[in-house]
């Protein structure tokens, strides 16, 4: 795929209505995603790009080292699909992070903003 300067979304569900006048093709990225996961791993509807949220997995499933190596390896998993789209965390506009237990919530960002350049 060319590289494009398309407005990204991570992590936020859209609406599309197929057949809708003016209404953008939907481009389904799904490279290296297991069958047994029912999910795209992004879509492209005009100028946004959507991610599918991740989770600290592998192909065998949940990674071991419990809380900071679950929350590098989503957030790797974040940048392999962007990267299989030549696209970069320097492209992610939004993020949406969900937690089970926000007292993790420092924890988390001192890793989250590793991904990120400053400013």
């Amino acid at each position: 795929m060319k590289r494009r300067h398309y407005k990204k979304m991570l992590g936020a569900m859209a609406l599309a209505l197929p057949g809708v006048a003016g209404a953008a093709p939907l481009e389904y990225y799904n490279e290296g995603n297991p069958p047994t996961r029912p999910f795209t791993l992004a879509v492209r509807a005009g100028d946004y790009i959507h991610l599918s949220g991740q989770m600290g997995t592998d192909d065998k499933g949940l990674v071991p080292g419990g809380f900071e190596a679950q929350s590098r390896k989503a957030m790797d998993n974040i940048a392999a699909v962007l990267k299989g789209m030549n696209l970069s965390m320097d492209d992610v506009v939004k993020c949406t992070v969900m937690m089970a237990d926000m007292s993790k919530w420092g924890d988390f960002n001192k890793i989250y903003v590793g991904y990120f350049k400053p400013g």
